[in-house]
């Protein structure tokens, strides 16, 4: 049985963002698409918490920098040397 969801850009953008910031993956915006349907499937009730999902990402966020520009938080400056990167660092971590 198979089910479709419509995902508005927004909800791409976030999937991006969360992609990236939870487990590292820099997906292009189709790619993120199928993560931003598991989400809302999730939130309809129509994945339960206790099942198993893949949920496959093919395309690198390299394909559609713009996109990836506009699903990033505000970009940190950070100076080029170490205790500027220990400092940022532990403000991301830490708020």
């Amino acid at each position: 049985m198979g089910t479709w969801e419509k995902m508005s850009d927004d909800d791409i953008l976030a999937a991006m963002r969360e992609l990236a910031q939870e487990t590292g993956v820099f997906a292009e915006p189709a790619a993120a698409t199928a993560y931003a349907g598991l989400v809302a499937s999730a939130r309809a009730g129509q994945v339960g918490s206790g099942e198993r999902v893949v949920v496959v990402i093919t395309g690198s966020g390299l394909k559609d920098v713009p996109s990836a520009i506009r699903a990033a938080p505000a970009a940190h400056i950070i100076d080029p040397d170490l205790d500027a990167v220990r400092q940022a660092i532990g403000k991301i971590n830490h708020g």
